[in-house]
């Protein structure tokens, strides 16, 4: 079978699967038994200092507001393992970890990596510099102390809700004095987490230049979410604001991973946003990643996620003829920039067409369509010669009878 160990910053991890900061690991009992769930290493909850409430609620399910009634159907409606959470409480300080709590989360056996703040809370990028120079030192004393009580590496997180984001908040310069001074004063891995942006391979470049040892993309969103019914916020939060968590997330995970990949990011990416199933992984380490991390997953669907989505990628790894993930990493961006001079043509199979004309009312290229129903069966039919290729009628199609000819096109490299 294959295999799914990895080597990650000089970490040996039985499987990409990472338990991401979170719930499942806010103190040493919850990160142990994440780690016995078959997790390749676990990140702690942020390890900081002072402990911050919990709002109520905290989290709810998005398709939970969203009434299944004629105003918004199912077809319509956020699909319903989207969460929405202001991960706002840190329930054990530095401190705690430090005196029993890293202890107990090491007893499952797998490397703990301890999740802090990289900037202060709710920074700005006028704050002086002695203020940046005071907490990058605090940093580096806490990862010292972290690093004897064998902690195998530090995530510095700068896209927390409660804390400045990159880009709003915090700058390049700030964020690299937090990254040396930390990784002066200790022998194990940095990581740096970041949010979404446009811009994300310019901010891990800063990142890697500054001694990072890996990235990881991206944190949880901030975004508001409303209740129809209530006319309310669907969260109450002091900042107005929460965290989106869940499935939806992943194109903008997979974009941060791939667009970073493509321009040359060296070190290790790890994804962490929209990871649910092992299909989804099998995706982020084609896009470039060497790890993910998972969190919203494993809590919806039980701590049995985790061996069974590695059981799955070592099936699909077999079933394609791969023999471990090295195989596959970074594959996709192979095509990364890549277009066709060609048109792919739209095609009907007439077996699976329902007649509905969805794709004749779609279809135009100004005032033509491509796509008409045939008269004496009433069944959808491409004129070849006004067809683009655009592949819109396939995906609104509700019976899958269309599909584009000659699409995917094998990559340039592709084994026969």
């Amino acid at each position: 079978m294959a295999n799914t160990e990895i080597e990650l910053c000089g970490i040996k991890l039985k499987n990409p699967i990472i338990v991401a900061a979170g719930n499942l690991s806010q103190d040493g009992e919850k990160a142990r038994k994440s780690a016995l769930a078959g997790a390749g290493a676990v990140v702690t909850k942020t390890a900081g200092n002072p402990k911050h409430p919990c709002y109520s609620p905290a989290y709810v399910r998005i398709s939970q507001i969203v009434p299944e009634t004629h105003f918004s159907p199912t077809r319509q409606s956020t699909p319903g393992y989207m969460t929405m959470g202001h991960d706002h409480w840190i329930t054990c300080t530095a401190e705690d970890w430090l005196e029993r709590e890293l202890d107990i989360a090491l007893k499952g056996g797998v490397p703990i990596i301890i999740n802090t703040s990289g900037s202060p809370r709710i920074a700005s990028a006028e704050q002086p510099h002695d203020a940046w120079k005071a907490h990058a030192a605090r940093k580096a004393e806490l990862a010292t102390r972290f690093e004897k009580k064998g902690a195998s590496g530090i995530e510095l997180t700068y896209q927390t809700a409660q804390f400045a984001c990159l880009g709003s908040g915090v700058d390049t310069n700030q964020m690299q004095m937090v990254i040396r001074a930390v990784k002066q004063a200790v022998q194990i891995p940095v990581w740096v987490k970041m949010p979404y942006m446009h811009d994300i391979e310019m901010w891990a470049a800063a990142a890697e230049s500054a001694g990072a040892d890996a990235v990881v993309f991206t944190g949880a969103a901030r975004v508001v979410e409303i209740d129809p019914e209530a006319g309310r916020l669907a969260v109450p939060t002091d900042s107005g604001w929460t965290a989106w968590q869940g499935a939806g997330r992943r194109p903008l995970t997979m974009y941060c991973v791939a667009k970073c990949t493509a321009h040359g990011i060296k070190i290790p990416i790890i994804a962490n946003g929209g990871v649910w199933s092992s299909i989804d992984i099998i995706k982020f380490i084609m896009a470039g990643a060497t790890a993910v991390q998972l969190l919203t997953a494993i809590t919806m669907e039980g701590m049995g996620t985790i061996r069974k989505l590695n059981s799955e990628i070592k099936q699909w790894l077999d079933s394609h003829g791969y023999k471990s993930l090295d195989d596959i990493r970074g594959l996709a961006i192979e095509t990364w920039g890549e277009i066709h001079q060609e048109e792919f043509k739209a095609r009907v199979d007439p077996k699976q067409c329902n007649g509905c004309g969805l794709c004749v009312h779609l279809c135009r290229r100004g005032r033509v369509s491509a796509i008409r129903l045939d008269e004496d069966r009433g069944l959808a039919h491409v004129d070849q010669s006004k067809c683009i290729g655009c592949a819109y009628c396939t995906i609104v199609c509700p019976s899958g009878a269309i599909s584009l000819a000659g699409w995917p096109p094998p990559r340039k490299n592709q084994p026969k």
